[in-house]
């Protein structure tokens, strides 16, 4: 059952019918049984505890009733019959909290409730006291006196109830309409030639792509963030992970997940289960505008002042001392297939806050990755500072292109685009929530703790959907992953070693020597056959890496087709 709220307005939840609601959070706790038997043997009961509170009629709590309402019942939170509606500390008198809570050894001590004929909802032992709000004005619930009609609850019935079913009914299949739409425009624009320019860019944007009241469920979510008041704004900038229904109902309830399937593999659930986590990306007004530029309509960003920030471009999951004990993972890198950005807020025009990428990109680095020795060495121990940014406008040969965009629009890039955050010298803050995830591929040549090298030396090795859009019937199927070693330091291996890795169609195995000419396999923690050194039958995989603090020297294949490595231990 669902109680209704009829009375008092609760103007501050804004329009919609308000209903009691529980949050979905189940807190267990250990106390001492109070029952005298129990007491001498020690023995410690459970109890689980949830907030009750009043609440938009769509997120109700729909309770299971065990007896008659009007004379006497037990509201159970659930059928699971856990949690019941409990008074703190069994006091039956005024201002006495109101919460769901249970004991799971002895469920007999539900409490009885009774359904007044005023609407109102009152313990049986006591008809005088009632559910009511709080002085507080947060919504939570006490018992106020019966007599109280300013705070009192006042719960409607059968007419009230199917009302509010009539208006369910009608509002979830005009969002279902919406999403058939939404998904029919999102097949529409994913089209071949799309998909091209995307893997030729390493971005892309998909207009529309999440409903209008996903967007602003999200946008209300994190602007009910910034008024509690314990963040400061500084934590909205990419520095807050949140887990909130309404901000993971951004990809999970849309067709973001559709889409990926489509680009990388697999179905869309495998998308929905990993989407668990987005980042708030708030950019206000001001942000990296250099002193004395004021935002509004009239402000502007001097060529000189981007030109130092676009050659500020990073890639994610770097080591960097950004967010302390989170992001200051030296020793790792953290990479991972696709970067999803949706936009909540309309970006009219550059220099808005907006991302900002470089086209391209993501080839260019992959090949400097594979070719400059010690490269991805001294990223992944010393951290972001040693990306190739001095060298900027020698690796990338196009300029950078400013993701502008309107709210439900949503960005896809490679990992291994470059990427920056363009000043806001706009009067709005720019509103996004960034996501991160990984295809099936990719998680099955990933090492434990550590990233897929394989993704970063060849950006679309695990995209397999993305090359059959592309290339259709001829679309040749992803080789297996490069010869994998993890982003993480291992113990040092001596210098007097030499390791090789050779290839045999897609099946690496590395052939260690030494000077005394033995194959030794034991220095080595990567499981797998150690075989004797042949020539390379498949020289298009550059896949020489080490395990270790060795240098990632990526070669490039010899004539004779023998990408070689030799370990600095």
């Amino acid at each position: 059952m669902i109680f209704i709220v009829k009375s008092p307005p609760c103007s501050w939840l804004g329009e919609g019918r308000k209903a009691l609601v529980v949050d979905k959070a189940k807190h267990k706790h250990t106390f001492d049984s109070p029952i005298p038997s129990e007491k001498k043997k020690n023995q410690q009961l459970t109890g689980v505890f949830s907030a009750l509170h009043i609440g938009l009629a769509r997120d109700a709590c729909e309770f299971h009733i065990e007896g008659e309402l009007s004379k006497g019942c037990t509201v159970f939170r659930d059928r699971e019959k856990v949690q019941w509606l409990e008074n703190s500390g069994g006091k039956l008198d005024a201002e006495t909290e109101i919460n769901c809570w249970g004991c799971l050894e002895h469920k007999e001590w539900a409490k009885e409730y009774v359904l007044n004929g005023d609407g109102t909802l009152s313990p049986k032992s006591v008809s005088r006291l009632v559910l009511g709000l709080s002085k507080g004005g947060d919504g939570k619930l006490v018992f106020v006196p019966r007599d109280d009609t300013r705070r009192r609850l006042v719960l409607g019935g059968g007419e009230e109830l199917e009302s509010y079913f009539k208006e369910l009914r009608a509002e979830a299949a005009a969002k279902e309409a919406a999403r058939t739409a939404i998904e029919a425009e999102a097949r529409a624009q994913l089209t071949t030639a799309w998909c091209t320019e995307f893997r030729e860019n390493g971005y892309g944007k998909l207009e529309s792509l999440v409903p209008r009241d996903l967007v602003e469920a999200a946008r209300g979510e994190i602007n009910r963030q910034l008024g509690v008041g314990d963040k400061t704004s500084d934590a909205f900038k990419a520095k807050t992970f949140a887990n909130h229904p309404a901000i993971i109902s951004l990809v999970k309830d849309s067709v973001v997940p559709w889409i990926l399937s489509e680009l990388i593999g697999d179905k869309p659930d495998w998308f929905r289960a990993r989407l668990t986590t987005g980042q708030l990306a708030l950019r206000f007004p001001g942000d990296m505008c250099p002193p004395g530029v004021k935002p509004g309509p009239e402000g502007e960003i001097s060529a000189a002042h981007f030109d130092g920030i676009r050659k500020g471009w990073h890639i994610d999951g770097c080591p960097n001392d950004f967010i302390r004990g989170q992001t200051d993972h030296y020793g790792t890198i953290h990479n991972f297939d696709v970067l999803i950005g949706v936009l909540l807020s309309d970006v009219k025009k550059p220099m808005s806050g907006e991302l900002v990428v470089y086209p391209g990109s993501h080839h260019a680095l992959a090949a400097h990755f594979r070719t400059q020795k010690g490269a991805l060495d001294k990223l992944r121990d010393k951290g972001m500072d040693h990306l190739p940014t001095k060298e900027t406008d020698a690796l990338f040969k196009q300029p950078v292109v400013h993701c502008t965009g309107k709210a439900g629009d949503v960005f896809f890039a490679n990992y291994m685009t470059a990427h920056l955050i363009a000043p806001n010298v706009s009067p709005d803050i720019r509103y996004a929530v960034y996501f991160r995830v990984s295809g099936p591929r990719f998680d099955k040549t990933r090492l434990a703790g550590g990233g897929n090298v394989g993704a970063m030396l060849e950006p679309w090795s695990m995209w397999e959907g993305l090359h059959r859009r592309c290339d259709g019937a001829n679309a040749a199927k992803p080789s297996a992953a490069v010869p994998q070693a993890p982003l993480t330091r291992s113990k040092s291996t001596s210098r007097s070693r030499r390791a090789r890795w050779t290839c045999s169609g897609t099946s690496p195995a590395l052939t260690m020597s030494t000077s005394s000419g033995s194959i030794r396999k034991r220095s080595w923690r990567r499981p797998g056959r150690v075989q004797r050194r042949r020539r390379c039958s498949n020289p298009s995989n550059a896949c020489s890496r080490t395990q270790s603090e060795v240098s990632w020297s990526m070669c490039s294949p010899s004539a004779k087709g023998m990408p070689t490595l030799r370990l600095t231990g």
